[in-house]
């Protein structure tokens, strides 16, 4: 197969089927050959000078798929949040937790989104010299919190990182994602940058090899979201996310220059279930002032 481009209307046509054929079976061949069997459709695929890409009609379902192996999804279950004295009787007290804007991390230092783009080659969205990086724009609609497992094996750094020194406190929530219950969050462990090629980088050097362009994702954003540096592995941090789409109703709320998204808990929303289980005060912590403050709040069930 050649990448000359033909006069005759019919051999362009017969060339752009040939070409989404090919760019589908490599898609297909490299998820078979990574244990994930998926059958790929060349008619939902676009062929551009510049990317693959899904047809609106696929809703996104091949990028999805791509996504959840990159980034599984993770199953309910049970999750710290370490906080500071402040944070933690804002928390307990508002009955709230709150899903803070991305793009108030959106430094070199802190690699959001910019590690998945310079390991995918996505240029595009770090070029910022007419204006903001498309990264930024892109953060700017994602929410987001951080947990940790409760048998991850660096707590006293978490103290110390998190914690304000072991000051504040350490919340225990069981948290659920259930589509079926109208949940629009996600919830998966961040993936930390080291040498390997991610699924996508493997599905990208076949299409490259085979003289197509790389395969464009719809959910980059996602993407970019749950992949950090390799020195930020210590964190071992769950991530749960949430994308506002333009739209549907904004219920971004804002803190002084910081934007966030409330989640309640212990009640229903459409975010994730979240159900707080435990109050353990820091080993530097005032306890007297942790149970006093959980005491006149809504969840005096819980005995920190």
């Amino acid at each position: 197969m050649t990448n000359t481009t033909s006069t005759n209307p019919i051999d362009a046509i017969r060339e752009s089927i040939e070409r989404r054929q090919l760019a589908a079976a490599i898609i297909s061949g490299v998820l078979s050959r990574s244990g994930h069997p998926t059958s790929v459709d060349p008619v939902r695929l676009i062929v551009k000078p510049k990317g693959v890409h899904e047809k609106t009609a696929n809703q996104g379902a091949l990028s999805n798929r791509i996504c959840d192996l990159m980034y599984p999804h993770e199953p309910a279950g049970d999750f710290f949040h370490y906080t500071g004295p402040q944070a933690f009787e804002g928390i307990i007290g508002g009955g709230l937790l709150r899903l803070t804007h991305l793009s108030k991390r959106m430094s070199p230092a802190e690699g959001e989104i910019r590690t998945s783009a310079e390991q995918h080659g996505w240029e595009g969205y770090l070029d910022d010299s007419s204006g903001p990086a498309y990264a930024e724009t892109l953060a700017q609609d994602l929410f987001y919190t951080s947990f940790t497992r409760t048998h991850a094996p660096n707590p006293a750094q978490m103290w110390t990182n998190f914690g304000e020194g072991g000051r504040g406190a350490r919340l225990r929530f069981r948290i659920e994602v259930n589509r079926a219950r109208g949940h629009r969050g996600e919830l998966r462990a961040i993936q930390y940058q080291a040498n390997g090629k991610t699924l996508l980088n493997l599905i990208n050097d076949d299409l490259d090899a085979a003289g197509l362009p790389h395969f464009l994702p719809w959910t980059a954003s996602k993407i970019g979201a749950f992949s950090l540096l390799d020195d930020l592995h210590h964190e071992s941090e769950i991530r749960l996310l949430f994308k506002h789409h333009q739209g549907v109703p904004d219920e971004r709320q804002n803190d002084g220059p910081v934007q966030f998204w409330a989640v309640p808990i212990d009640q229903e929303n459409n975010i994730a279930s979240i159900k707080l289980t435990c109050i353990e005060a820091g080993p530097q912590a005032d306890l007297d002032r942790i149970r006093k403050v959980t005491q006149a709040s809504a969840f005096a069930r819980v005995d920190p």
